[in-house]
């Protein structure tokens, strides 16, 4: 029979390294920066640049480690200063619309039992 083709083979996918990447201004419809913890200042210009390539009608999605689950969370990073809060991150998206940034609990599996993950997940969209 005919095999139909996925969406892998109709779409461009790149990934690499967030910090070399020489990206143009809205030269992608998806940007994401998924569970990426670096200090504030680092942190911020990342988000800033990764805002700036999401193309028109294009969408930016960030996942993170939130700051409470530093307290509140099982597992991720030990210094709260790479923690993320939604607050953190909104600021930081010039002309893009925000259409969901909250705080999530996620339920999680370890060895010692159910635990949760504090996350903080943004979705944006260059209109």
């Amino acid at each position: 029979g005919r095999r139909r083709r996925g969406a892998a083979h109709r779409h461009r996918v790149r990934a690499a390294r967030v910090a070399p990447v020489p990206a143009a201004d809205g030269a992608f419809d998806l940007v994401t920066v998924f569970f990426l913890h670096l200090p504030p200042p680092q942190r911020d210009r990342v988000v800033e640049r990764a805002a700036r390539a999401v193309a028109p009608g294009g969408t930016f999605l960030l996942a993170a480690h939130d700051r409470r689950n530093h307290t509140e969370g099982h597992h991720g990073p030990k210094d709260p200063a790479v923690l993320y809060s939604v607050e953190d991150v909104v600021p930081h998206l010039g002309a893009l619309e925000v259409i969901r940034a909250e705080r999530v609990y996620r339920r999680i599996e370890t060895d010692d039992g159910p635990a949760v993950m504090v996350d903080a997940i943004v979705r944006a969209q260059r209109r």
